[in-house]
């Protein structure tokens, strides 16, 4: 099966390098050999033109430029001229990474990992734009793989009745995270975009500020995006240098290492998909703080924060750090939880679904 798979994230791309780019790359190394595969990415300054990593093929379309909606919509463009010669069409759609519907016979899948909605008008006069083109993207594809079953009753609702294929394959892990030993230290975690709008990073902040003479917890930022200096902005205005400690970008044995000595991990995001970084914490058998936005969070394995706000949230980060019975108690059912989300399960459920649509 020959597969072309369409996303604008990828590993080290300076603006995103997020949960959707690792999807994508944790599935196709598990295929088959018998698949030829090749993902299209964005161009980044100084990003290669195309590189090869385990069995996939990744070639980087677009312009190289600074400027991050430019870069956009020049892969979207670009990426009309490749979508032909092959078995299977696969597109990473969401409201900020665009692409523009070409007719082809070629069966196509259109993959979606987070719905913005309303929340899209936050981010100025291009949210509008996005929020419009949520309301027209599904107008153009019929099969879809979605990560929740939020997203895909949303997609149904605005496909209004047609003939849709939709399948939930939700985001995995890696086995070894499921044996990793755990034990604690005095700081809880914070990892992902540094997008404070959507992460609810903010009200993060604002709690910490509010329990910092309450507690002797440390906070650990682990991550990067356009927002680095205005966050680190927001800690210093509210004095918790001393407090709040910003890592950057992490990946790998030293990221795990984090997760497995934390308390517990804070998930305020205001909307979200599936995200990866909750799964992880769960197979570490760590509980999360999330809000419910987070899909894959429940009160088994985690806080909901039913209200997001930073008294709520200072509340939830005092009771789950005083509890140690109940961070061990949450911390064992999500390590059982993420035992039936391997990413070998995952990149089995699309083999088959691709399979499926190549055939009908």
């Amino acid at each position: 099966m020959r597969i072309k798979h369409f996303i604008y994230d990828s590993f080290n791309n300076p603006w995103l390098d997020g949960g959707q780019a690792s999807r994508t790359h944790e599935i196709y190394r598990r295929l088959n050999n018998n698949n030829e595969i090749t993902v299209y990415s964005g161009r980044y300054p100084y990003s290669p033109k195309e590189k090869k990593l385990e069995n996939i093929r990744y070639k980087f379309l677009g312009w190289p430029s600074s400027n991050f909606i430019l870069n956009k919509i020049s892969f979207s463009l670009e990426s009309m001229n490749y979508s032909n010669d092959c078995d299977l069409l696969v597109k990473d759609v969401s409201a900020f990474s665009p692409f523009f519907p070409k007719k082809t016979d070629i069966p196509t899948v259109c993959s979606i990992c987070n719905i913005y909605e309303n929340h899209a008008l936050a981010y100025g006069p291009v949210g509008i734009i996005a929020k419009f083109y949520e309301k027209i993207y599904p107008k153009f594809y019929d099969n879809y793989i979605v990560v929740s079953e939020d997203i895909k009753n949303k997609i149904c609702q605005v496909r209004k009745g047609k003939k849709t294929n939709i399948k939930v394959i939700p985001n995995g892990v890696d086995k070894t995270l499921l044996n990793l030993k755990r034990s604690e230290k005095d700081y809880i975690l914070y990892i992902g975009r540094l997008d404070i709008y959507q992460k609810g990073l903010d009200v993060l902040i604002d709690a910490f500020a509010k329990i910092k003479d309450k507690t002797d917890l440390n906070l650990i930022i682990i991550g990067d995006g356009l927002q680095k200096y205005k966050l680190e902005k927001m800690i210093k205005q509210m004095k918790l240098e001393q407090r709040i400690r910003m890592v950057g970008r992490m990946n790998g044995d030293k990221k795990l290492s984090f997760i497995s000595n934390s308390m517990f991990l804070c998930c305020p995001s205001r909307f979200e998909g599936d995200p990866i970084v909750s799964l992880e914490s769960f197979a570490c058998g760590k509980p999360i703080i999330a809000s419910s936005a987070i899909t894959n969070a429940s009160s088994e394995r985690s806080i909901i924060l039913k209200n997001l706000n930073s008294n709520n949230l200072a509340k939830k980060i005092l009771l789950l750090s005083e509890n140690k019975k109940l961070r061990k108690k949450l911390g064992d059912s999500a390590r059982t939880f993420a035992r039936q989300l391997t990413w070998d399960k995952i990149a089995l459920n699309q083999q088959i679904f691709y399979e499926q649509i190549i055939k009908y």
